[in-house]
């Protein structure tokens, strides 16, 4: 008896061994999506390397991706406040200069006087002289201002900023659910632009980021949403070697572009049916031997 319940043991052991090592697991642990997508990704730490992933999952899920449409008005960014700073100063900078000029050419005017008014004519060149600095100062604080002013949007990709959401995202903004097989690309645009929310009496605060879908439609129709920032991009690195699992933070994707997707279950039913006909033509060549 006893030989009999080792040996139902081992066989049980065996059973359970095999299948856990027939399953295919990601960074999750969980069997991988029957839906295989793939395509390239970029991060913003390496914007220039493009990488060739498969098996891509938001959070592991690849169906019914949990985001909250975008809010058109939010409280005004830093950098928002930074620009319009920048563009007032340099506007206060031009106005001193064309008054700093104006001045010079009032006082050289004052000095061009009789020789008996000698000391009214140097104290009006010192005056010139001093306005003149004063334009060329001005002037020069114009340019500085107006190149702060103008600087391209990509520079927000290092500039954080922070939105205070005055309500709950779960309870009253519009929720949206994404299927992978929609999407053509997906962008985190500023990976420092932060939305937060923090109830009454709570230590708890939740923070979101704005995730862009672009669709594959032919119009690549993008779509504003906010997402959970602590979601992670679940893909695997396609190499030479074998596939490498990683993990990636929101924060650090710029852009994954969805190039297609394979049906893995379709895939294996291929594979077993070209398998079985491969037996049966060469049990037939044996027969004809």
């Amino acid at each position: 008896m006893k030989k009999l319940h080792s040996a139902c043991c081992g066989i049980i052991a065996a059973t359970i061994l095999a299948g856990w090592g027939s399953q295919e697991s990601n960074i999750a642990g969980d069997k991988k999506h029957d839906t295989n997508f793939y395509g390239i990704l970029q991060t913003w730490s390496n914007p220039d390397t493009k990488m060739a992933v498969e098996n891509i999952s938001i959070d592991n899920l690849i169906k019914q991706i949990p985001v909250f449409v975008k809010p058109s008005t939010t409280k005004k960014s830093t950098q928002n406040a930074t620009k319009k700073a920048a563009k007032d100063a340099a506007m206060a900078a031009k106005k001193a200069a064309a008054a700093a000029n104006k001045a010079a050419k009032a006082a050289l005017k004052a000095s061009k006087t009789p020789k008996d008014l000698t000391k009214t004519s140097q104290d009006a060149s010192l005056a010139a002289q001093a306005a003149a600095e004063a334009a060329a100062a001005a002037a020069k604080a114009a340019t500085a201002a107006a190149q702060i002013a103008e600087q391209p949007m990509e520079q927000k990709a290092t500039d954080p900023k922070t939105h205070v959401l005055q309500s709950d995202p779960v309870k009253t903004f519009i929720k949206a659910n994404i299927d992978l097989v929609e999407v053509g690309e997906i962008r985190i645009p500023n990976p420092n632009e932060i939305w937060t929310y923090k109830k009454e009496k709570s230590y708890r605060e939740s923070k979101y980021l704005e995730i862009i879908f672009v669709s594959k439609d032919a119009k690549k129709t993008q779509n504003h949403y906010l997402i959970e920032n602590r979601k992670k991009i679940y893909c695997d690195r396609v190499s030479s070697a074998g596939p490498e699992e990683q993990e990636v933070p929101l924060e650090a994707l710029k852009s994954l572009k969805v190039t297609g997707y394979t049906d893995r279950k379709a895939d294996d039913a291929k594979r077993k049916q070209e398998e079985e006909k491969r037996i049966i033509k060469k049990l037939a060549t044996k027969k004809t031997k």
